[in-house]
């Protein structure tokens, strides 16, 4: 029988026969408890299953125009049309959401329904066609190398927990690994030799490769904390000062500590995920081949980074400058050049009156009056 893993959803001829008059008589609050019973079977993580509640158990909430017992035979399009304006309205919930949540809600609560249908709860998928909200349409600027040298700066040194976040930083750099991986990840997931990870995703494992420099943190990090953290006994590479496995808590922590120090205010562990796949694609890897690393099921998302990545390749760029292939404007700009300090400029010997450079700030110093 041919099954559908996300929404258990069967062709109509093999979609089990609903009972009574149709309908099963069945009210909405045992309808959701059936549903996350069906999900043990899935081998979900607790994290995805926990979202899931999030999303779904306010269908129950009176506030919002249904409630615990609702009949399933009673549910219309627009009850549940009406529920999902009410959901995000502020003067109802008091906040203000952002539409990626609405998307995500909008999104498991279709998959509900359709497991209903598909399992013959319902005579129709009544949220068939429904569109979901539009999400906002932001580009994520990759890290750039002044920004990851500042990081590095920042988490510089010798001791136990600098290697550790240094060694954290690098590996999610080089890898594209999502937080939750690197929390997970034991001892025997990292071929030193190799210079590999294995990484749990979120439904499937993969191979992926770091470079020489990740390399000698990790073992810099190994190598100092074997012998000395309390918790040298862990099978679990990273760890707290006290020797506890570090979550994907601590992770998103650190990199909001990192926000003040570095002033990259939009710093934070997926972003690191984005600069690798971007950076990836502007030398030249192929999308087939990001898929794979990253983990992702389909091209959807790698099209994302693929636009990113295009946008934000300065050689790209350069090349498509409008003013360079003008010819006629040649004659016209020539005049602008010869002031002595557009040229000082344009040959890289900067004015220092009017194009002061910082140099403590590219270096990380301070500056010498």
């Amino acid at each position: 029988m041919r099954h559908d893993y996300f929404t258990h959803q069967f062709p109509d001829s093999q979609r089990p026969a609903s009972s009574g008059a149709g309908q099963r008589n069945i009210t909405l609050a045992q309808a959701i408890d059936d549903f996350f019973e069906d999900t043990l079977t899935r081998g979900l993580r607790p994290r995805s299953i926990k979202n899931m509640h999030r999303d779904l158990d306010p269908l129950t909430d009176e506030r919002f125009g249904l409630s615990s017992n609702t009949l399933v035979s009673e549910l219309t399009r627009r009850g549940v049309a009406t529920y999902i304006q009410r959901r995000y309205d502020p003067e109802i919930v008091g906040r203000e959401y952002k539409m990626s949540v609405r998307v995500m809600t909008v999104r498991q609560i279709k998959g509900f329904f359709k497991w209903l249908y598909a399992n013959g709860h319902t005579d129709t998928y009544i949220l068939r066609g429904l569109l979901s909200p539009r999400p906002d349409l932001k580009r994520i600027v990759p890290l750039t190398d002044l920004e990851i040298r500042r990081v590095f700066e920042e988490i510089h040194g010798r001791s136990r927990m600098k290697l550790r976040n240094a060694a954290i930083f690098a590996l999610m750099l080089d890898t594209g690994l999502r937080r939750s991986e690197v929390a997970r990840l034991k001892k025997t997931d990292v071929d030193f030799n190799e210079r590999t990870v294995h990484a749990f995703g979120k439904k499937k494992e993969r191979l992926v490769g770091y470079g020489v420099r990740t390399a000698e943190l990790l073992a810099l990090y190994a190598g100092h904390s074997s012998s000395t953290r309390p918790g040298r006994g862990s099978d679990h590479l990273f760890l707290h000062f006290d020797g506890t496995e570090i979550t994907e808590q601590a992770v998103t922590g650190l990199y909001n500590w990192l926000k003040r120090p570095t002033g990259i205010k939009r710093i934070n562990a997926h972003l690191t995920r984005h600069t690798f796949a971007t950076r990836f694609l502007q030398r030249g890897g192929s999308p087939f081949t990001l898929r794979i690393l990253l983990g992702h099921s389909s091209l959807r998302m790698v099209a994302e980074y693929v636009s990113t990545a295009e946008a934000t390749d300065r050689d790209i760029l350069r090349e498509h400058s409008i003013i360079d292939e003008a010819e006629l404007l040649g004659s016209i700009l020539s005049g602008y050049t010869k002031s002595s300090v557009v040229r000082r400029a344009l040959t890289g010997n900067e004015s220092r009156k009017h194009h002061k450079t910082n140099a403590s700030f590219v270096k990380g110093g301070k500056t010498k009056r």
